[in-house]
């Protein structure tokens, strides 16, 4: 009897101990098997761009225009004949330096203009048969000098514009694309070219006339004299002659 309990006991024991160590085992299984949770990293956010005013670099064409047509107002401008405002509008500046010059000059009149000429600088005027003027230093025989064409077409009748006129001489002579201008709150168009030197080409229309301004020679755009010219030259009211 004694042995039947020891074994039963025995058994009962190990019984107990499986039991104990089966359990034990599938806790570490839990343990093993569960998934490990890694901590995510925290995300910034990218930082937002600011928003650029793209539209505020667009220039409308309608403000062009009126501030082109602002700056053209004057006694000596023909507006109607420079109403396209697709076109910059700049200044011409002629012998500006930072040092000032005091130039003397005396007012020379002709049937076409009014104008200064500086001393030490003269005239050809042969208005009265070609309609030409030409301005240049007396004491510089040199090839390259200085020097101013003036002429008139068109007998007050001429139907073209200033911008068809100084395109065809860009076209033709390979020169910079014609801008507008203004001289002396004149408008012109421009254009330069190279032919045996720089040459300088201003087209404008006053009294049904073409007027072309031609200004070549060594350093002509900082001659001062040639500033004083432009600065001061006046268009007469011209009539068709006979």
């Amino acid at each position: 009897m004694k042995r039947v309990l020891l074994m039963f006991l025995i058994l009962a024991v190990c019984v107990a101990l499986f039991m104990f160590l089966g359990k034990r085992h599938k806790q570490d299984e839990e343990i093993i098997t569960e998934p490990v949770v890694e901590e995510e990293a925290e995300q910034v956010a990218p930082e937002e761009e600011e928003d650029f005013d793209w539209e505020s670099l667009i220039v409308r064409k309608d403000k062009v225009n009126d501030e082109a047509s602002d700056e053209v107002t004057g006694e000596n401008v023909e507006e109607e004949e420079f109403a396209d405002g697709s076109q910059e509008v700049t200044s011409e500046t002629f012998g500006e330096t930072s040092e000032k010059v005091k130039i003397e000059a005396d007012i020379y009149e002709n049937s076409f203009i009014k104008v200064e000429i500086p001393q030490g600088w003269i005239i050809f005027d042969e208005s009265k048969t070609k309609k030409k003027m030409r301005f240049y230093p007396i004491d510089d025989k040199s090839p390259d000098a200085p020097q101013m064409y003036l002429q008139f077409e068109g007998n007050s009748n001429w139907e073209g514009t200033p911008k068809e006129a100084i395109k065809k001489i860009a076209d033709a002579k390979y020169g910079t694309t014609p801008k507008r201008t203004l001289i002396n709150n004149i408008s012109y168009w421009k254009t330069t070219y190279d032919s045996e030197g720089k040459q300088m080409v201003f087209i404008t229309k006053k009294s049904g006339n073409k007027v072309t301004i031609t200004i070549n020679g060594k350093d002509a755009e900082r001659t001062p004299q040639i500033g004083v010219i432009l600065k001061t030259l006046i268009y007469k009211d011209v009539k068709p002659t006979k």
